[in-house]
Order: structure tokens, then C-alpha cells, then sequence
């Protein structure tokens, strides 16, 4: 007859924040669990009583459950929610060249405008046309995953198929490029 192992049930703790609904505050908000849990209905069934309480004594709050252990592309989703990544846009911005995830001529300013490195030298003068920032040359997102259960490259994060165009005319361009080309981009 097999050894039986009494395992008690899972220390939990949970906190709650008023603006459950940012990113940030759905990570404060997370319940995690420690110590052993005996079975997924255990956890299950005592994860529902603990959000129903938790409902009635704070409505407006939302309760994010966490258990461990988690698949490594779990972590991966939850970790995508929070944090943004580039897109990796498919485009120049002005002329609509192709720049595809492992182009070196690809430049992007810090809110991601892309534009081909041509057109940044010789038509935008480094000055982003909707910031006024600089560019520097664009990532390239590895094709696939390097470290095992990492769910990291373009295979689970692939980069935007959306077609973005500049939405700024030839002469508001060459006029931002006039003022700020000789302003460096720290002092912009």
C-alpha cells in the first residue's frame, strides 16, 4: 500500500488596488500562491470562493490569480500584457519601401515611427516628423527562440503586418527638419 502524503492547502496572498484595470495595477493586484497544492479542483474550487469574497468586499477592485507552477508561454502571455514590445512595423513610413524583421536599413524614433535609413538622411535629416526625436538603427528580433520555454523571437511574437504611412505633408516635414537639424537630439 502506497506511502499517503498529507499536503495542507496553499498559503495564499492577495492584494488589491482601486484601478485594477492598468497594466501595472493588474500585476500588484495578482494572488500568488506558495506551498503545495493538492489538486487543480482543490485550487479551483477555493479560487472561486476566494474571488467571490474578494467581490463583495471590493467591487471595483479585480482579482488576478497566479499559480504556480505556470508554462513557461504562460508567463510569456501574462508578460505581454504588461509590457509592449516593438512591432517591428513592415514599412517606411514616406516612401513605403519594404523593411522586413531582419532589415539593417530600418530606423525607428523612441514611439516607433519606422522609416528606411534613406529616406532619414536624405528627406527627414534624422528629425521625426511627428516628434521631432532622432532615430537610431531598428532591432532585429531573433527568428526563433534561443533559450528553451524562453517563447521569445518572431515565432511566438511575430512583427506587424500593418501598413503605416506618414500622415505629414513634404513641406511640414522639411520644415521641422529646418528648425530642429542643427538642434542634437538630447537638446531637442
Amino acid at each position: 500500500m502506497p506511502a499517503s502524503v498529507s499536503i495542507g492547502p496553499p498559503r495564499c496572498e492577495t492584494r488589491m488596488v482601486r484601478n485594477a484595470g492598468s497594466p501595472l495595477a493588474r500585476l500588484a493586484s495578482l494572488k500568488t500562491c506558495s506551498g503545495p497544492v493538492t489538486s487543480r479542483s482543490f485550487v479551483r474550487s477555493n479560487t472561486r470562493k476566494a474571488i467571490s469574497r474578494s467581490r463583495c468586499a471590493l467591487a471595483e477592485c479585480e482579482v488576478i490569480m497566479a499559480f504556480m507552477p505556470r508554462e513557461p508561454c504562460a508567463i510569456q502571455t501574462a508578460r505581454k500584457e504588461i509590457w509592449s514590445m516593438l512591432e517591428i512595423r513592415p514599412n517606411c513610413e514616406w516612401c513605403d519601401r519594404d523593411l522586413p524583421p531582419g532589415s539593417s536599413e530600418a530606423r525607428i524614433c523612441s514611439y516607433e515611427c519606422t522609416y528606411c535609413a534613406e529616406c532619414v538622411s536624405t528627406v527627414l535629416h534624422d528629425v521625426c516628423p511627428t516628434c521631432g526625436g532622432n532615430f537610431s538603427a531598428r532591432p532585429i528580433r531573433p527568428r526563433r527562440e534561443w533559450r528553451a520555454g524562453s517563447c521569445l523571437g518572431l515565432e511566438h511574437d511575430p512583427a506587424s503586418s500593418r501598413r503605416t504611412h506618414s500622415k505629414w505633408t513634404a513641406e511640414q516635414v522639411a520644415d521641422l527638419a529646418r528648425r530642429l537639424h542643427d538642434v542634437a537630439p538630447e537638446g531637442r
